[in-house]
């Protein structure tokens, strides 16, 4: 229905930051990898982040 496309498209990047700011917890956020790397060097980025 259009009314649902509407309010989808009423959603700034400003209400998607504060949803996302209150409900995840850069302390308690996880990464996991797997494949045959040699050394964690490509996530350093990820990971320091």
């Amino acid at each position: 229905p259009e009314e649902f496309v509407a309010e989808i498209d009423s959603v700034t990047l400003e209400m998607v930051n504060t949803a996302a700011a209150s409900y995840l917890d850069p302390a308690k956020v996880k990464m996991t990898t797997l494949g045959p790397y040699e050394s964690a060097d490509p996530f350093d980025k990820c990971l320091d982040s």
